[in-house]
């Protein structure tokens, strides 16, 4: 009965608003209850119908409330440990102030289902015709059932918490005097490590920077994996107390309850794990613990230089700072919400479920103190109390238990487009787990670099012009006399830097560079007065996308008639340059060598060397760096190949020689390399673990490999040729090139056949222990197809550092330069079933670069050509980066078998989802996958490949109602059929006037979608229309009314972020307006003349009318009303989450019946503190000395049994 007479129990329940605005009277707020625990102990019915809401502000007054029950993940009364009861302000409350007048009643065997549940939702003049809080279910707050409710519908819950990656994430709250406990602590937290064998802060005042000395009290794990609590008496090290737990050793993906007590009375330090003394209590501990200015960390302290470490590896839920010893001895935990109270200094439920505009990038405490905490990279996820985990949850939002918490939480239904994902293994799941996918063999996909305008845009194999400068390609192209420059960061897409590009009246020839990471040099001849001079210039702002060269120095020539040809650049290992050139007499062709005065000094030069001289023509030179500063060069004289070594330790004087040690000086002597039939055509490098020199010639139709052994003889010694290929007669073999791999040491030649049809081949050998690539060691050869028809062409190789050989080369006939990597297949792939290093279902595939970048691939044909997007979930298993960031410099998405630019974004737990759309694809089987770069150390799970523009959430076949295998589980692709849900617009919709309010988070932010997607759409016909949307081509929130679209010009939306929304119209005043984020001011207001339209059967939500323009994302807490809501009211229903109450204790009925009213009733169900309540109605109130609190598990119907405990020594109470 009204007023409560014949319930048993009643409790008060003080409301507090914490939301920064005052809320009017009629306002809906809602508390949380552990309805479970009321059943269990026999209090209340296990449907909850007497479970009763009153307003008493006054001893005469007692007015019963419509009251709602909501049960978070589909739960019940009897199993819900955080019921969500709603009711209505009878008084307004302002910012900060909280209210004593609400009780609840329950206890009464008899009591049945009150009416009219929705009138608790009812505002002001508004009445609520359709409450849907998607709580688990689809089914509304007056049991109004969806009229569609088909596809891939699940759930995000509001129970969530953080997840910390262990590199990076934490949360800070600015100190604050309710922060600074100095007494009696308790601080404790639900915990979930996913990492052990380090550090790991859970929570802590504590700044150990040298000159602040700021520590305070700090939870916990250490390094030999063991929970700790510690307290400082002053601030510095030397005034820590610690104790160390003992029992539990703390493992990997575990829920652990963690309290720490400090007790100033007996200077006692206690650790309780799981409600269980962890450890004998320390009673050395200090009188007082510190104040000081220290933030208060989640997941990280300050060390001593003032910057965050020791970070958490895992989740955490449900933090509390309490300024009371809320644990004395043995006690059982419950996974309900942590409630707060007068001791409760800071709250943290982390049930946001995203950012809160309301307290935008924190998670929100539940005091009045507002010791809200700032997010730094830490990811919502799943928490101890979370939504049904059955597979219709939202994956990333499944919780252990079922339950919610009505403050500052979201939950909600969780809408997404239909999809197939085309990989057939996309989770490594089934029992073979990398069926399908390898590391593929070299891959020889080739790009465009530039379309030039004139042949000869390479010249000859000999000079370098193509290099990797530690984070991009470079191309070198001569384009009509100039040399142009272009980079790629990935080899697919290259830009021209127009900075680079070096012009001498476009009379430049023989362009060679040498480059590395810090520096590059290019020497060139060109035009001068009357013959061609040497020139070489230092590259300036290198390496960057936009360096330039700086002024040339002309090494060779100075307007004499000689003409120079063929020069070649290196530096030795004391970091001096070294130039090579002929000059030509006009009888015969000398060759010079010269080296720089100093290190990386391009303007300062020796004496030039004559070391080679012969017939006319021969131009080809090359000028090896070895060790211990010596050089090799290589020239063509006449019809052969001649070398000389600089011997840089020969005594008395270093000099020129032949690998014998005879003087080379004036072409005195020099060591016979080869012999040409056919072409001066040649390519050497240096294998830079012994230091030996590997050539490749191309002759006629053979092509040879000759090494010279740094080993043998005098200075070294040229070894026997080895056939590497012999075309039968079939090919005439041009332009080689060669390049060594310094990572795995495997030697690549490149060369170009004019066979039947044109083609560029390769072959590779692996340099053994021998160091040599001997006859039948060389690998078959391989044609990469793109060369097919190449009239005649020019090649140059080189190595980036990252175990990829590359070449460019010039298809002369047509003006084309194109660039393809090599890509050594160096991946080692084991099957993982340990967390955290899953993102989905229970494996994931471990993939290791051990020498030098590689691709790890699946092929598959798309069977269409249209835009798809390739995407997967990425864990950094490196050492010394685990959980840490992903990016370029980890993997990059492959596409039909090239590397591309990826797109990063970072899903919490140390994932990062990686994607890539490509726009161009071929209706062709291809390897589709990832590069994991050198050295590198990842988990991959959750690959996939659908014929859309943006990636969607991963549909996993196995997650049950809209989602399929399109054959065997886990090793098939897998389909997710569009959300369609629908409610009736009968007696749930007013044609007008009338108001919808709804909170939405979407997937992708309104910038990055690429087609429209519709939150709400009524429609009977174009003319009778309601809807909101995001607008793609406008990249805003947008509204049709009856055909009519009205854009909110530059209102977005933000990727996992919320966002509340009321729409208000009123067609007879001709207005209609949109609210964002409980503004008074409208993001939309017009005044339009429109007629009321005539209503559908029913309403879509997350779609438009036909169920095409899909919404991703959660939408939670939707309201219709029958009337306009006013510019307060629309504010109090935004605000009114971020109202919460404190626990009391409970009061008993007393029946007349029994004899005299009792004076005092004490339950001692408290657990904690120094107060034993009265439930009399007279506050009698005890102070309990020397007693102990104690909490027993004794019983299904008494599950927890809490007492005072006495030891026969000394107690008191007063």
């Amino acid at each position: 009965s009204s007023g409560g007479s014949s319930w048993l129990k009643r409790q008060k329940v003080p409301v507090v608003n914490n939301s920064g605005d005052s809320l009017a009277t009629n306002t809906t707020i809602a508390i949380t209850i552990n309805t479970k625990n009321l059943v269990n102990l026999g209090k209340l019915q296990s449907d909850c119908d007497d479970l009763r809401v009153l307003y008493q502000p006054n001893e005469s007054t007692a007015t019963e409330l419509d009251r709602v029950i909501s049960y978070p993940g589909g739960g019940s009364c009897s199993t819900s440990e955080a019921s969500k009861v709603y009711f209505k302000l009878q008084a307004a409350l302002s910012s900060g102030s909280t209210s004593s007048d609400y009780y609840i009643y329950y206890g009464n065997d008899k009591a049945t289902t009150p009416s009219n549940p929705d009138n608790a939702f009812d505002i002001g003049s508004a009445n609520a015709m359709l409450v849907c809080s998607f709580d688990g279910t689809t089914t509304c707050a007056a049991s109004e059932t969806a009229a569609t409710a088909t596809g891939a519908i699940r759930y995000s819950g509001s129970k969530t918490a953080l997840s910390f990656d262990g590199a990076s994430d934490y949360t800070t709250s600015a100190d604050s005097a309710s922060l600074s406990v100095t007494g009696t602590l308790t601080i404790e937290a639900w915990v979930k490590p996913q990492k052990t064998g380090s550090e790991q802060t859970i929570i802590g005042k504590w700044d150990e920077t040298t000159a602040n000395d700021d520590r305070s009290y700090r939870l916990y794990i250490t390094s030999g994996n063991k929970f700790a609590f510690s307290v400082s008496s002053n601030g510095t090290a030397a005034g820590v107390t610690t104790i160390t737990g003992s029992t539990t050793t703390v493992a990997v993906n575990t829920w652990y309850h963690v309290a720490g007590v400090y007790n100033p009375t007996g200077t006692t330090l206690d650790l309780y794990v799981n409600g269980t003394s962890d450890n004998t209590q320390v009673t050395s501990g200090p009188a007082s613990i510190d104040n000081n200015a220290s933030l208060l960390y989640l997941g990280a302290k300050e060390n001593t230089s003032g910057s965050a470490d020791t970070f958490f590896t895992g989740i955490i839920d449900e933090v509390r700072v309490s300024e009371v010893t809320r644990y004395a001895t043995t006690f059982t935990t419950s996974t309900s919400p942590f409630a707060r109270d007068e001791h409760t200094q800071a709250l943290f439920h982390f049930d946001e479920s995203g950012d809160d505009p309301r307290q935008t990038g924190s998670t929100i405490d539940d005091t009045t103190y507002a010791n809200h905490a700032t997010i730094t990279s830490a990811k919502y996820a799943s928490g101890l109390v979370g939504v049904d985990g059955s597979s219709s949850t939202s994956p990333q939002f499944q919780g252990k238990d079922d339950g919610g918490n009505t403050y500052a939480g979201h939950e909600g239904i969780f809408l997404e487009e239909g999809t197939t994902n085309k990989i057939t293994n996309p989770s490594f799941e089934h029992a073979t787990f990398d069926t399908g996918w390898s590391s593929p063999a070299d891959s020889t996909t080739p790009t465009q670099v530039v379309d030039t305008d004139a042949p000869e845009t390479l010249e000859y194999p000999n000079e370098r012009k193509t290099w990797h400068d530690g984070s991009r390609y470079w191309a070198a192209v001569k384009n009509n006399g100039d040399i142009e420059f272009y980079y790629s960061t990935n080899g697919s897409s290259w830009t021209q830097n127009t900075n680079a590009t070096i012009s001498e009246g476009g009379t430049i020839n023989d362009p060679a560079v040498f480059a590395d990471s810090s520096n590059a040099y290019i020497v060139y001849r060109a035009f001068n007065s009357d013959s061609y001079d040497v020139y070489v210039r230092k590259a300036s702002s290198y390496p960057g996308t936009g360096f330039s060269w700086g002024l040339s120095t002309i090494m060779f020539g100075t307007g004499t008639a000689n003409n120079y040809y063929g020069p070649n650049i290196t530096r030795d290992s004391n970091n001096k340059l070294w130039i090579i050139t002929t000059r030509d007499t006009g009888t015969v062709m000398d060759t010079y060598a010269v080296q720089s005065s100093n290190a990386d000094v391009e303007t300062s030069w020796g004496t030039a060397v004559k070391i080679g001289s012969g017939a006319q023509y021969s131009y080809l030179n090359s000028i090896l760096p070895l060790n211990s500063g010596a050089v090799y060069a290589i020239f063509s004289e006449g019809g052969g190949f001649k070398g000389c070594y600089y011997d840089a330790d020969n005594s008395p004087s270093a000099r020129w020689e032949t690998s014998s040690g005879s003087d080379c000086t004036d072409d005195a002597a020099n060591d016979d390399i080869s012999s040409s039939a056919f072409g001066l055509l040649y390519s050497a490098t240096v294998d830079t673990t012994d230091y030996d020199i590997h050539y490749i010639q191309a002759d006629a139709e053979f092509v040879y490999y000759y090494r010279w052994d740094n080993g043998t003889g005098g200075n070294g010694t040229w070894q026997s040729s080895i056939e590497v290929y012999d075309s039968g007669g079939l090919t005439i073999n041009y332009d080689p090139s060669m390049s060594i791999d310094l990572t795995t040491r495997n030697l690549y030649a490149f060369w170009y056949g004019d066979e039947a049809t044109d083609h560029l081949y390769y072959s590779k050998c692996t340099v053994g222990a021998n160091s040599l690539c001997d006859t039948g060691e060389w690998d078959s050869v391989t044609s990469i197809s793109d060369a097919t028809g190449i009239d005649f062409t020019n090649t140059s190789s080189s190595f980036s550092g990252t175990s990829r050989v590359f070449v460019l080369w010039a298809d002369n006939n047509a003006g084309l330069v194109k660039w393809v990597s090599i890509l050594s297949p160096t991946i080692t792939d084991t099957e993982n079933t340990t967390a955290p290093f899953y993102k989905f279902g229970s494996k994931s595939t471990q993939l290791v670069a051990s020498s030098g970048t590689a691709n790890y691939a699946i092929s598959i044909d798309p069977n269409s050509t249209a835009t798809h997007t390739l995407s997967a979930y990425v864990y950094n298993g490196t050492s010394g980066s685990i959980g840490g960031t992903v990016d370029s410099t980890v993997a990059n998405l492959i596409t039909e078998g090239t590397t591309q630019t990826t797109t990063y974004t970072d899903t919490g737990g140390g994932w990062w989802r990686l994607s890539y759309t490509d726009t161009s694809v071929t209706d062709a089987a291809n390897n589709w996958g990832i590069a994991v770069q050198n050295g590198k150390t990842i988990y991959l799970d959750g690959v996939q490949l659908e014929a859309l523009a943006y990636s969607t959430t991963f549909a996993d076949g196995s997650l049950g109602t809209g989602y399929a295998w399109t054959g065997t589980a886990n090793n098939s692709t897998s389909t997710r059929t569009v959300t369609n849900t629908q409610y009736a617009t009968s007696s749930n919709l007013n044609a007008n006037p009338g108001s919808i309010s709804f909170w939405a988070k979407p997937q992708e932010g309104i910038t990055s979608v690429s087609g429209d997607q519709y939150l709400f759409d009524m429609r009977q016909a174009a003319v009778n229309r309601i809807a909101v949307f995001m607008d793609a081509s406008e990249d805003d929130v947008a509204i049709d009314t009856n055909d009519t679209q009205t854009a909110s010009t530059g209102i977005t939306m933000a990727a996992d972020a919320w966002q509340h929304f009321v729409l208000t119209y009123d067609f007879t005043a001709d207005q209609y307006k949109l609210y964002k984020n409980g503004n008074a001011t409208p993001i939309i207001s017009t005044t339009t003349s429109l007629t009321a339209p005539t209503l559908a059967t029913n309403f879509f939500l997350g779609s438009d009318y036909n169920n095409a323009n899909n919404f991703n994302g959660t939408i939670s807490d939707f309201r219709t009303f029958d009337a306009v809501l006013t510019t307060a009211e629309v504010a109090d229903i935004y605000y009114a989450g971020l109202v919460s109450h404190s626990d009391t204790y409970e009061v008993d009925a007393f029946s007349s019946t029994k004899g005299q009213d009792p004076v005092g009733i004490w339950h001692f169900d408290e657990s904690y503190g120094t107060t034993a309540n009265d439930s009399s109605q007279y506050d009698n109130d005890l102070t309990i000395s020397g007693a102990t609190w104690e909490t027993q598990s004794v019983g299904a119907r008494a599950n927890l049994v809490r007492n005072l405990k006495f030891d026969g020594t000394h107690f008191r109470l007063v």
